[in-house]
Formats: C-alpha cells, sequence, structure tokens
C-alpha cells in the first residue's frame, strides 16, 4: 500500500462519496507527510540515538557481549535509563520522528471513522469503496483490512476496527503495525527529562 501511496499523491479528480472524499482529502497529506519523514530519517543511514547510547555505556563497561542470564542487560538498561535523564536531547526514537502521537491519534480518529462508514454499507463495502472512486492506496487497504471485519460483531467488531486501523495507518507509513499501536498508546506526547 505505500508504494501505492506514494505513487498517487494526488486524489482523483472525482470521489463521489462525500464522506470517502473527506477521508480521502485529510488522510493523504498526513500519509505524504509521514512517508517523506520516514524517507529522510532512513537516508541518513545513522543508528538511533538509543543504539549509540546504548554502545556508549557498553564501551564504558568494558563488556563484549551481553550474553548472560539476563543482569547484564537489565544493567544496561538502567545504565541507559540513568544516562537519558542527564540527556533527553537522546529521547527521540526514529517511530516518533515519522509521526507524532497527536497526528497519529488524528489520522487513526479518521481511518476508525472512515472504515465504520465502509462498514455501514454491508455487505457492499467493496462495490461502494469502488463506486466511489477512491484512490489505489484505498481500494487495497478495503479490500484487505476492511472487508475480512465484515462479518465481525460486538466487542470483537470494535477490536476488529482498531487493529484494521492500526495496519490501515502502518501500511500507508511504511512502519510495522506494532509501532502504530506502541505509539498511540504511549501516554506521555512527549517524554520529559526525569530528575
Amino acid at each position: 500500500m505505500r508504494s501505492a501511496l506514494a505513487k498517487c499523491r494526488t486524489t482523483p479528480p472525482r470521489i463521489l462519496c462525500p464522506a470517502c472524499r473527506a477521508f480521502v482529502a485529510t488522510a493523504e497529506p498526513v500519509f505524504a507527510d509521514a512517508i517523506a519523514r520516514r524517507a529522510a530519517y532512513r537516508m541518513h543511514g545513522e543508528p538511533s540515538p538509543r543504539t549509540v547510547l546504548e554502545q556508549q555505556v557498553i564501551d564504558a563497561v568494558g563488556w563484549t557481549t551481553l550474553r548472560g542470564r539476563g543482569s547484564r542487560r537489565a544493567r544496561l538498561r538502567s545504565a541507559v535509563e540513568r544516562a537519558l535523564s542527564d540527556r533527553p536531547e537522546v529521547y527521540d526514537w526514529g517511530y516518533r520522528r515519522v509521526v507524532d502521537k497527536i497526528r497519529l491519534q488524528h489520522l487513526n480518529w479518521l481511518v476508525q471513522d472512515w472504515i465504520a462508514h465502509l462498514l455501514q454499507t454491508k455487505p457492499n463495502a467493496w462495490r461502494h469503496a469502488q463506486e466511489a472512486g477512491l484512490p489505489s492506496w484505498a481500494l487495497e487497504a478495503v479490500s484487505t483490512h476492511v472487508i475480512p471485519i465484515v462479518a465481525a460483531h460486538g466487542r470483537r467488531a470494535t477490536v476488529a476496527l482498531v487493529a484494521a486501523s492500526e495496519r490501515i495507518i502502518a501500511n500507508g507509513i511504511g512502519i510495522a503495525p506494532r509501532t502504530v499501536r506502541r505509539r498511540r498508546k504511549s501516554r506521555a506526547m512527549w517524554t520529559p527529562a526525569r530528575r
């Protein structure tokens, strides 16, 4: 889906359904911005700041490996946390550079509303998507993620809708669905320095 979204930067001139048109017009620039941020982050080829910090701690202690019963990993984790409290600028992980929590939450609400709109047209969600004139990335999202949850009912439908929304966002940006879920559920908009 990412490649289809990258190719299709402009929306088709005529999307017939107003709800689908609003979704595509609002979501496509957010996806395009996240793809550009991800490409800029990946182009540098540099390791994440946390990886660099972990390597500095390992070198300072004199370890050559983290193998063992897990005590080295635990000591490394606590040493990194202490170092992070002194250097809050290092907190910025790669996936947070790609899309911030507010933009991700907004995109999540948009995708969930759009999926709910498509599910209201059941059992003809696919036909509605085709007749509405959606771009190829949206049609692929409907066929891959929305159609399988059409038969879900009750609590299972809610869980399936959230999971489908996370997968659509992840495929649109080009990151793992777990990263979207983790970023969406993180408590703070940013991580303040611990004192």
